[in-house]
């Protein structure tokens, strides 16, 4: 819902969509650390 939100505001605020983009990013990692599956 985040994504579609940004989208629709990305005139006004571009930072936004990189911030969530971010975010997501690094709940990922996260995850790959937890299962310790090794990444780049």
């Amino acid at each position: 819902m985040f994504y579609y939100k940004e989208l629709k505001d990305w005139d006004n605020e571009k930072g936004y969509l990189t911030d969530s983009s971010l975010t997501v990013q690094e709940r990922y990692r996260a995850y790959l650390d937890y299962f310790r599956i090794k990444y780049f």
